[in-house]
């Protein structure tokens, strides 16, 4: 009696065993499953791009071809952009611009190059914005002159992005040109604005 008592107290003891056993595997499979469906907070990163835009643009200033006097001028943009955006928004850029404007028959050029500040980024998932303010080396040649200084920029872009690394938009932009002064004793330089149509790819 004593051994078949003994022997039962044995299984029980030996299941009790195994039971907590299973239950330990079971709480920590469950732990590790909860861990395994957590999404995973990945860092971000700086954000590359390069652009290119083509528009229209109103020059404010008054331009003096041939010993005339014009205002009210339109010509046309072309502007090539690459920027570098850290994860906080702020980055930095170059730029090259390049504008033609014609006068009576004659063809002006400006073209400005330089580095600019930028702050950009994300709208939702569907819409990039930036602005940004660039100093640089800044040039205006005709058929017969041709003046070179300091050059100032100013955009903001509205992208929308039709592709996860595409964006087409408008950009708002103004040049500001310094060539020094006259004889006079006038500054020399050209104000002008521009609205472009562009399109940007993240890299």
């Amino acid at each position: 009696m004593n051994k078949l008592f003994l022997t039962i107290v044995l299984c029980i003891w030996t299941l009790s065993i195994h039971a907590q056993d299973d239950g330990e595997v079971s709480t920590t499979q469950t732990l590790a499953s909860l861990l395994d469906t957590q999404p995973e907070k990945k860092a971000k990163e700086a954000d590359e791009s390069v652009a290119i835009s083509f528009g229209s643009s109103s020059v404010k200033s008054k331009i003096y071809s041939s010993g005339d006097e014009y205002s009210g001028l339109r010509g046309m943009d072309l502007m090539v952009e690459y920027d570098y955006i850290y994860p906080k928004g702020f980055g930095f850029g170059i730029t090259i611009a390049f504008n033609r404007t014609k006068v009576e028959d004659i063809l002006t050029y400006q073209l400005f190059a330089g580095p600019s500040l930028a702050y950009a980024g994300y709208l939702g998932k569907k819409f990039w914005a930036k602005v940004d303010l660039g100093l640089g080396y800044a040039n205006f040649f005709e058929k017969n002159s041709m003046e070179t200084g300091l050059g100032g920029k100013s955009s903001v872009s509205f992208d929308f992005m039709v592709k996860p690394n595409i964006g087409i938009g408008v950009q708002l932009s103004t040049f500001s040109t310094y060539f020094g002064k006259s004889s006079d004793d006038d500054i020399k330089g050209i104000v002008r604005y521009g609205l472009s149509v562009n399109m940007r790819m993240h890299i």
